[in-house]
C-alpha cells in the first residue's frame, strides 16, 4: 500500500507597518507618510478604491492589506516589490513624493502585484501573464481616457517593434516572459492592455470576468498540491468560452496592424537611438561588452546600463534585479560570463515611454 504525506506551508504573520497613513475605507492600505501634506493620504485612498474594484471584479472577500513604501532614491517610473521572507502580504515601493511619479503606472502595478500574490504567483506564468498585466492596466485606466489614449500609442509603438524583429502576436501570446525583457515593463505593460481591452470587448464583461476569475482570482493549496490541481491556460480559455491561443494570435496579429495604421503618422516621428553591442573574449570564461550609440533624428536622449550577472538556469529578470550606472560602463558590466543579455540600455525615450517626437515629447510611464 503507498501513500503520499503532503505538508502544507506554514503560515506567516503580515507585514505590518508602524508609521503610516492608512486609506479611509477599505480594503486597507497603508502608505509610509513622505511627501507633502495629503500625498500619501491620497495615494493610499486611490489603490484602496482600486482594490475594492478588483475585489467586486474577481470576486474576493476580506483581501489583506497592501503596504506602499516610499523611496525618492527610484525614478518616478521605476518599481519594485518586496520579498518578505519572515512576513505576509504585498509591499511595495516608488518615488511617490516625486515631481515624476506615475501614478497610474503605479496603481498598475499595485493591482498585479496583489494578485500575482494571491494567486502564489500562478498569476504570473508565462502563459497567462498577459491577461495579469493587462487587467490590471485595463482595471485602472477604464474610467481614464487620457490614460487610455497614452497606453494605446506605447502598445501600438510596442507591437511595431516586434514585428520589425518578425515577431508578432504570436510571441506575445506564448513567449510573454521574452516579450517584456525585449520590450521592457512599460512598453509590455501598454501591449498587455490592448490585448486585454481587445478580448473583454470580444468577450463581453460578463464572460471577460469569468475567465479573469479562474486565471486570476483562484487561490491554488499553499503546498504541492497547488501544481497537480492545476488546469492550465487553455482549458481555462475553453471553460470560459474564449478563443484559443491559436485564434487569439490570429486575432491580435489583425488588431496590431490595425493599431500601427491609425496612429502611423504619429509612429512614424518616433526617434529611435540605435545602440550596438559587442563582446570580446577576456580570460578564463569572461567577456568585455562595448556598446556604441548610433545616429538618430536629434540628439540623443541621456541613458543609462543596467547589468546583472544571470545564472544558467534564471527566467525573466526581475527590473528591481539589476544595477545600472551612467556611461560608460563600470568594469562588472563589462566582463560578465554571459555577454548577451548582461549589458542592456535603459533608455530615456521610447523605450521608457517618453518617446521623442518633433514639437512635443510623449509623457513619461513605468
Amino acid at each position: 500500500m503507498a501513500f503520499t504525506v503532503i505538508e502544507a506551508r506554514k503560515p506567516k504573520p503580515p507585514y505590518k507597518l508602524a508609521h503610516a497613513v492608512r486609506s479611509e475605507g477599505g480594503p486597507a492600505v497603508a502608505v509610509g507618510d513622505a511627501g507633502p501634506e495629503g500625498v500619501a493620504q491620497q495615494l493610499a485612498n486611490a489603490i484602496s478604491i482600486d482594490l475594492a474594484r478588483m475585489q467586486a471584479f474577481l470576486g474576493l472577500h476580506d483581501t489583506p492589506a497592501l503596504t506602499a513604501l516610499p523611496d525618492d532614491a527610484l525614478d518616478g517610473d521605476a518599481f519594485q516589490r518586496a520579498v518578505l521572507p519572515n512576513a505576509d502580504g504585498v509591499v511595495v515601493r516608488a518615488a511617490f513624493t516625486s515631481d515624476s511619479f506615475d501614478r497610474e503606472g503605479f496603481r498598475a502595478y499595485a493591482l498585479a502585484s496583489w494578485m500575482e500574490w494571491y494567486s502564489h504567483g500562478r498569476a504570473a506564468e508565462e502563459s497567462r501573464r498577459w491577461l495579469l498585466d493587462g487587467t490590471a492596466q485595463w482595471l485602472v485606466a477604464r474610467d481614464l481616457p487620457q490614460q487610455q489614449d497614452k497606453l494605446a500609442l506605447r502598445a501600438a509603438f510596442a507591437a511595431r517593434l516586434l514585428q520589425a524583429r518578425g515577431r508578432g502576436a504570436e510571441r506575445a501570446v506564448h513567449a510573454w516572459l521574452s516579450v517584456r525583457e525585449e520590450l521592457g515593463p512599460c512598453l509590455a505593460d501598454a501591449l498587455a492592455w490592448r490585448m486585454v481591452a481587445s478580448l473583454a470587448q470580444q468577450m463581453g464583461e460578463p464572460r471577460f470576468r469569468v475567465l479573469s476569475r479562474s486565471v486570476l482570482a483562484e487561490r491554488p493549496p499553499g503546498d504541492a498540491r497547488a501544481s497537480l490541481l492545476d488546469p492550465g491556460f487553455a482549458a481555462l480559455l475553453a471553460q470560459a468560452g474564449a478563443p484559443g491561443q491559436a485564434r487569439l494570435t490570429r486575432q491580435f496579429d489583425a488588431l496590431f496592424k490595425a493599431e500601427q495604421a491609425r496612429m502611423a503618422g504619429t509612429l512614424d516621428r518616433i526617434a529611435v537611438p540605435q545602440v550596438r553591442f559587442s563582446a570580446q573574449r577576456m580570460a578564463g570564461n569572461t567577456f568585455e561588452v562595448h556598446y556604441r550609440t548610433g545616429p538618430a533624428a536629434g540628439e540623443v536622449p541621456p541613458f543609462s546600463v543596467l547589468y546583472r550577472t544571470p545564472g544558467p538556469w534564471d527566467g525573466e529578470i526581475a527590473p528591481e534585479a539589476l544595477s545600472g550606472s551612467t556611461a560608460p560602463a563600470p568594469a562588472c558590466c563589462r566582463r560578465r560570463s554571459r555577454a548577451a543579455p548582461a549589458c542592456s540600455p535603459r533608455w530615456s525615450g521610447a523605450t521608457r515611454c517618453s518617446a521623442a517626437v518633433p514639437g512635443w515629447r510623449h509623457s513619461a510611464g513605468r
